[in-house]
């Protein structure tokens, strides 16, 4: 491995985790805001060079940025809402 490609991974590891920090100090910034979900930075490896028999890696980068959420809570949520709309329609039609 060249001193280029342990920079190269070391500046991919730094630019990572200050993603990485930012998302975290986001969540934190936010954690009284209703409605707002926790959001969670996902890792890749960057694909490195395969050399007989190793492989050398390149580093990691961040593949994206993704809500995280309680999709049984939020399907519950959802549910409830159309039934609060439904039942109020139907109150509606009986009292004209």
């Amino acid at each position: 491995m060249s001193l280029t490609s342990a920079i190269n991974i070391a500046r991919s590891a730094l630019f990572t985790s200050q993603i990485g920090l930012n998302v975290t100090a986001q969540n934190m910034a936010n954690v009284a805001t209703p409605g707002y979900a926790r959001q969670v930075a996902m890792l890749q490896a960057i694909r490195g060079q395969v050399t007989d028999p190793h492989m050398i890696g390149a580093g990691v980068a961040v593949a994206s940025v993704r809500r995280q959420i309680d999709e049984s809570l939020q399907k519950r949520l959802w549910n409830g809402i159309s039934n609060e709309f439904s039942t109020a329609q139907q109150l509606n039609a009986m009292n004209q």
